[in-house]
């Protein structure tokens, strides 16, 4: 019964790290997102 609640570090590392990972990548993104926002706005009613 007591080894289910073992504790697997290396593991919660690698998730932490993932999530790390993650979150930069989603920051990458929203930075894209905004640099494409603002190029349709820059363009304007020619771009719809």
């Amino acid at each position: 019964m007591s080894d289910r609640f073992e504790i697997d570090v290396d593991r919660i590392k690698g998730v932490v790290r993932d999530l790390a990972n993650g979150s930069s990548e989603l920051d990458r993104l929203e930075q894209q997102m905004g640099r494409i926002e603002a190029t349709a706005t820059a363009a304007g009613p020619a771009a719809q």
